[in-house]
């Protein structure tokens, strides 16, 4: 009687499964690559763009290296490609910087046309009515505009312009520094924005009506 060694051939018939999964995941993978490249390109052609934060202005709201789904401004009419989309109080915008038309910022608007503003002890006065903030870092101890006569407790914004804050108010560059903000500089209004540890996260943060 001959002897014949006993092969397992289980074992051999599951690489060629393994390396069938292996393909055909990398393959799904690369399809879902293509799916959200021109899901972007769509959206830039319908009026979208992606930005990326890049300093801690609006700390907690957003976070350095967050992504920015924002819906552009018509540079004619100043309207959001989307109906009623803004620029409305509160709602974050992006705009082009007053020193260099290169450079982006994105802030929070709370001043409108006619708007009478003042901060006094970290509190924004909008219309001497006191701001309730949940999302911002205050300084507590603030007060602007630091001139404080008779004809400079409160700051109108002028007629096209808008009053921009950041949400972290200590680390922040905005209103209170480079003056208002010109209605044709705004570029578009930050509708949504998530983290690249958590794609699919996305925060909703512009509101229809306020």
């Amino acid at each position: 009687m001959s002897w014949k060694p006993h092969i397992d051939n289980r074992r051999w018939v599951k690489l060629p499964l393994m390396r069938r999964y292996l393909k055909h995941g990398a393959r799904c993978f690369s399809y879902v690559q293509y799916i959200l490249v021109g899901a972007i390109a769509v959206a830039w052609l319908c009026g979208f763009t992606v930005l990326q934060v890049s300093s801690e202005s609006m700390r907690p709201t957003l976070n350095p290296d967050d992504r920015l789904l924002v819906a552009r401004f018509d540079s004619v009419h100043g309207t959001s490609v989307i109906p009623r989309f803004g620029p409305r109080r509160r709602q974050i915008v992006t705009f082009r910087s007053v020193e260099d038309k290169s450079v982006m910022f994105v802030k929070r608007v709370l001043g409108l046309s006619g708007d009478r503003i003042q901060i006094s002890r970290g509190v924004l006065f909008v219309n001497n009515v006191p701001q309730v903030e949940p999302y911002a870092i205050l300084m507590r101890d603030e007060k602007w505009p630091l001139s404080v006569g008779p004809d400079r407790r409160a700051v109108t914004v002028p007629p096209g312009y808008y009053f921009l804050l950041g949400d972290n108010r200590p680390s922040s560059r905005d209103s209170r520094s480079f003056g208002m903000i010109a209605a044709s500089d705004l570029t578009g209004v930050v509708i949504g924005a998530w983290s690249d540890w958590r794609p699919w996260g996305i925060r909703l943060l512009a509101m229809w009506r306020w």
